[in-house]
């Protein structure tokens, strides 16, 4: 059982970013956080995220 969840998005990082596929709005409801997930140091901060979860 998962006690939050945390999506990295590539795109989510751009400015004006909106989620308009299908699946990622489907799964929106579900996530807790979005991250930008486009590169290294959007990674790195993930497990930051990870330990506020």
């Amino acid at each position: 059982m998962s006690h939050e969840v945390i999506r990295g998005d590539p795109h989510a990082g751009k400015e004006g970013y909106r989620p308009v596929r299908r699946g990622v709005r489907a799964a929106l409801p579900h996530v807790d956080t979005m991250d930008a997930g486009h590169g290294v140091h959007a990674l790195e901060e993930l497990p930051k995220e990870v330990r506020r979860a």
